[in-house]
C-alpha cells in the first residue's frame, strides 16, 4: 500500500468510507471541482519527502497538504464562509486525531494550516493542513 493510499484510508477512517477524497496536483484538482462531490478532502500531489532509517526499516516521511472543502457562495460580510470554515476545521481535526491512533501512519508535525477562500474556478471554502507524516512500517 502506498503512502497516499494510507493517507486516504486515514481520512476515510475519520469520516467514513463514502467521504470523497481526491488526490492530484492543484491545477488538475481545479479542473475537476465541477465534477466533485462536496464536502470532500483534497490531497495535493506529494512532491517532497525523505526516508528515515529506523529499526532496520526504511520509512517514508512526507509533507502532505490535505484540504477539507465545501462548495460555497460568498456573502459580502463573509459570515457564511466562517461557518463553513468551522465545519471544515472540525473535519481536519478529526482526521489529525485519527492519525494519532493510526497503525499505518504517524503524525510527526503540523507544519501549517490555512483557510481557503475562492482559490479554485468553482467557489470553494475550506480549511487545510500541511503535515509531516511518517509510515509506521517501512521497507526492510
Amino acid at each position: 500500500m502506498t503512502i497516499v493510499d494510507k493517507i486516504i484510508n486515514s481520512i476515510n477512517a475519520a469520516h467514513g468510507d463514502d467521504f470523497p477524497v481526491y488526490y492530484h496536483d492543484e491545477p488538475t484538482l481545479n479542473l475537476l471541482t465541477s465534477q466533485m462531490t462536496f464536502p470532500c478532502a483534497l490531497v495535493l500531489l506529494i512532491t517532497t519527502g525523505r526516508v528515515v532509517m529506523e529499526g532496520g526499516q526504511a520509512k517514508e516521511r512526507v509533507s502532505a497538504a490535505v484540504f477539507f472543502v465545501e462548495k460555497s457562495q460568498f456573502d459580502f460580510n463573509a459570515v457564511e464562509n466562517e461557518t463553513i470554515i468551522d465545519r471544515c476545521k472540525g473535519r481536519a481535526m478529526a482526521w489529525l486525531f485519527t492519525l494519532t491512533a493510526s497503525h499505518d501512519l504517524q503524525l510527526e508535525e503540523i507544519t501549517r494550516t490555512s483557510r481557503i477562500y475562492d482559490q479554485y474556478d468553482d467557489i470553494l471554502t475550506g480549511y487545510g493542513v500541511l503535515a509531516e507524516i511518517k509510515e509506521t512500517n517501512g521497507i526492510c
